[in-house]
């Protein structure tokens, strides 16, 4: 984005810097350099993708994602207002201890709400889309 305010784009991009003081080889510091790039660009491209989604939420374009985080928000909201946030912060802490216990791992099965909340999750649109009905 600063790029393209600056106007910055269509100019070649200027060289990386890889340090050869380490252990390694100028071949593995090449491939590191290479591996943390893409690790950037990957990081940032899902980050872009949740900050679309969430302002998908906000903006009402899922509306069935939105009415539910509004209800979840609205129900959090009531809870803290009738709950003291003391016995909030013990049961968070209780529940935290008890889901780390050994016992406590099969009562509560973090894959399956994983799951789900990953589901969930995919079926937010990040960008809202409008198919044409006409084939060309």
């Amino acid at each position: 984005m600063l790029c393209a305010k600056f106007g910055l784009i269509g100019q070649q991009p200027k060289e990386v810097l890889v340090s050869t003081t380490s252990e390694k080889t100028t071949l593995e510091s090449i491939a590191a350099a290479q591996y943390g790039i893409k690790n950037l660009d990957a990081t940032v491209k899902s980050m872009v993708i949740t900050l679309l989604k969430i302002k998908s939420i906000l903006e009402w374009r899922a509306p069935k994602h939105a009415k539910l985080a509004s209800i979840v928000l609205s129900v959090v909201a009531l809870l803290l207002m009738a709950v003291p946030f003391k016995l909030v912060l013990m049961a968070f802490l209780s529940y935290a201890f008890v889901s780390n216990l050994k016992t406590g791992r099969r009562v509560t099965s973090e894959q399956r709400k994983n799951r789900r909340l990953r589901e969930w999750w995919e079926t937010i649109p990040a960008v809202s889309v409008t198919v044409d009905g006409n084939p060309r």
